[in-house]
């Protein structure tokens, strides 16, 4: 988002959780590490670890947060608030973005 707009402390604000995100991701990297030293697991079992996080961005709270924020006054229904979040956050993804996902991903997974 911090590269879709000119607006500076909406840039700022986002580099900040971009970093604040990174951190998560290191802790769980380095979590992964220390675990993976001290009692070893199959590559497949570090995939499905990974996808877990993964598949955590598919729960209700940017669904919701997305239905609070754009329309509080219409009932909520979590697949149309997740489905229109994504036409709307995606729409701001670029080549570079995904391939540090898919990066960050294979590290993550060994």
């Amino acid at each position: 988002m911090a590269e879709a707009t000119d607006e500076p402390v909406l840039q700022q604000l986002c580099h900040r959780i971009a970093a604040d995100e990174f951190r998560h991701y290191r802790t769980f990297f380095d979590g992964m590490q220390r675990y993976q030293a001290r009692e070893p697991i199959s590559l497949l079992a570090r995939l499905g670890v990974v996808i877990g996080r993964v598949r955590e961005t598919e729960d209700d709270e940017l669904a919701f947060a997305y239905h609070c924020a754009n329309e509080p006054n219409l009932p909520y229904d979590r697949e149309r608030c997740a489905r229109e979040y994504g036409a709307r956050a995606y729409g701001v993804y670029r080549a570079h973005h995904v391939e540090q996902v898919v990066r960050m991903t294979f590290r993550a997974s060994g």
